[in-house]
């Protein structure tokens, strides 16, 4: 006994585009069904996204969670259907996760160089650090790393903080370190 396979043309050939296919979580993507012939109706489904099905033409889904998304639309129309599938096509973005603690000294001396370090913060690309005062000393940093040479000319409490970013935006702030600069002999 042979197996055959029987293929129908179905008159049309499903075909769609989306306005954008990478996304950040939280975020809607546009897609627009370009399929040539007449069309009755259309099934969507989107993996990863709300909704996860559709019959709209030309439907709107947000997608939630980071990762990478399949979508397939099968049209129907009066002589059959035909599906197109395309695997990972939406890429899906993670925010930055909130900062955790900063690690250093608290106490300190002016003119005195400090490093100050905070965990690896998920899915951020960039670290942004903020020394208040900023006459409590200059900073340099890279990454999750921050070093402070203390100002010679600040005495009192001054508070560092930071957070992680990338192109979704920023994550949370970490708490707020305070550091106090005291004059040292």
């Amino acid at each position: 006994v042979e197996d055959y396979t029987i293929f129908i043309d179905a008159g049309m050939t499903a075909s769609f585009n989306s306005d954008i296919t990478e996304v950040c979580e939280g975020n809607e993507v546009s897609f627009t069904d370009n399929t040539n012939g007449e069309v009755l109706s259309w099934s969507w489904v989107f993996e990863g996204g709300e909704p996860a099905t559709s019959t709209e033409q030309n439907p709107v889904v947000m997608y939630m969670e980071g990762g990478s998304w399949d979508v397939e639309l099968t049209v129907i129309g009066e002589e059959g259907s035909n599906t197109m599938s395309l695997s990972d096509y939406i890429t899906t973005m993670y925010m930055p996760e909130e900062a955790g603690e900063i690690i250093g000294s608290e106490d300190v001396c002016q003119g005195w160089e400090e490093i100050y370090t905070v965990d690896i913060i998920g899915y951020a690309d960039e670290y942004t650090w903020v020394l208040e005062p900023a006459e409590a000393g200059e900073m340099m940093v890279v990454d999750n790393m921050a070093t402070i040479a203390i100002s010679s000319d600040y005495e009192g409490a001054a508070s560092l903080k930071v957070c992680g970013g990338n192109d979704c935006g920023d994550g949370g702030w970490s708490n707020e370190f305070t550091v106090i600069v005291n004059t040292c002999v």
